[in-house]
């Protein structure tokens, strides 16, 4: 039996294990979270109305994946695709593959792809065949699947890394946490529904049963109830102490210090739908919502691109640099709205260090081009961006394999308006 501390000092809520069976080596709990007893109200919640105004519309990039888009998410920079077939990754201009290699006995693919989490050094991925951890550009059947066989995962959130690693579980059968080798189910009580949405921090993890949404402290498992009315919530991100929640009915952001603001993005209703979350590199939220791409960069909503309405589902994430993708069926889309590349600064003096040799002086036959020259690059930006792609050029050493941030610097500068 866990002890759990009152919320407001007038109650006490109680944790008690219901059940404990083996699962190949882990341990499952049963764990029941009891009802404080001073009948608190819950967290309140500032409402902010307000619509949003946008600025011209940025460039973009877009590809065909093939296959119904179910989760997006990135990888050490590298955005990642979830579908039905299984998991790609976008490196440089191409979609490519991810590859399981397995030990004997283990799955040969991952099956659909269900939910990604970025942990501490690359990402944890739930498919139909399991959990699966990336391995350089490959996936690997991960070990805590024994933990998780038979339940259907719909999201999930890490934190910490190596042993002290908890990974945060919305299943069909309810709330979960794997940690230390063993895996517990974790009981709101007088909740039917299943979880929708969750995201964790070190200390406190935020989860959404379809409209109800509850912020659980974790060392003592005491939790509270967001007083207000959100609609469905679809998605939740975390960075820091900060939460961002999409919801049917606005944008929900708790602040670093435990502080709520419900901010509509209408001047006046119930609110617009938002259909994803994420976090950039700078921990700075973006979100995607019905009338387009929103940031929290100046720590209120801001527009950022303005969209179609949608048609479909639609699954977001943001590169290191800034700039959001945004998955809607078989299409991802690249809009260009991070950190601007530019031609003098930073792609001149890498085509004058891997082209400039030959290209300059005619060397060996090669047509005489000074590629430092912006309009020059600009005319011939396709032929070259085509050719260091397939690693003809620079020959001998293909820029991608000798280096790989130049020829992200390359792709960035083509794929976001080639600026001078």
């Amino acid at each position: 039996m866990y002890n759990v501390s009152p919320l407001d000092g007038q109650g006490s809520n109680h944790v008690g294990v219901v059940g404990m069976k083996s699962r190949a080596c882990f341990l499952v709990l049963g764990i029941w979270i009891g009802a404080c007893t001073s009948g608190t109200d819950g967290l309140e919640v500032t409402t902010v109305p307000g619509a949003l105004n946008f600025d011209e519309v940025p460039g973009s990039v877009s590809y065909n994946v093939g296959a119904e888009i179910t989760v997006l998410d990135k990888d050490n920079g590298i955005i990642v695709v979830g579908t039905p077939d299984g998991l790609l990754g976008l490196f440089g201009l191409e979609l490519v593959e991810l590859a399981v290699y397995p030990d004997p006995g283990e799955p040969l693919t991952t099956g659909a792809i269900k939910a990604i989490t970025v942990r501490d050094n690359g990402i944890l991925v739930a498919a139909e065949q399991g959990l699966f951890h990336t391995f350089e550009s490959a996936l690997l059947y991960s070990p805590l699947s024994a933990a998780v066989d038979g339940l259907d995962i719909v999201a999930m959130s890490s934190t910490g890394s190596g042993e002290s690693e908890e990974i945060w579980l919305a299943t069909d059968d309810g709330l979960a946490r794997v940690h230390d080798g063993l895996l517990e189910m974790i009981d709101f009580p007088g909740e039917s529904l299943s979880p929708t949405a969750v995201a964790a921090t070190a200390d406190r993890v935020l989860v959404a049963f379809e409209t109800n949404l509850y912020e659980l402290e974790i060392e003592e498992l005491t939790y509270q109830i967001l007083a207000g009315d959100f609609g469905s919530i679809t998605g939740i991100q975390a960075a820091g102490q900060e939460f961002i929640v999409a919801c049917e009915r606005g944008l929900l952001v708790r602040q670093a210090d435990g502080t709520y603001h419900h901010y509509t993005l209408r001047d006046e209703g119930a609110g617009a739908a938002v259909d994803a979350v994420s976090y950039d590199s700078n921990s700075q939220g973006v979100g995607l919502y019905e009338d387009g791409l929103l940031s929290l960069a100046s720590g209120s909503p801001e527009g950022l691109v303005t969209l179609d309405p949608p048609t479909a589902g639609r699954t977001l994430a943001v590169d290191d640099y800034g700039n959001a993708w945004v998955g809607t069926s078989t299409e991802l889309v690249g809009w260009m709205v991070g950190d601007v590349v530019g031609f003098e600064s930073e792609v001149s003096p890498i085509l004058d260090q891997n082209c400039g040799y030959c290209h300059t002086a005619g060397v060996s036959g090669a047509p005489k081009q000074d590629f430092t020259n912006y309009g020059v690059a600009v005319a011939m930006a396709d032929s070259i961006v085509n050719r260091v792609s397939t690693g003809l050029m620079p020959p001998g050493a293909p820029l991608f394999t000798s280096s790989p941030d130049d020829y992200e610097t390359l792709i960035r500068w083509y794929t976001t308006g080639m600026n001078p």
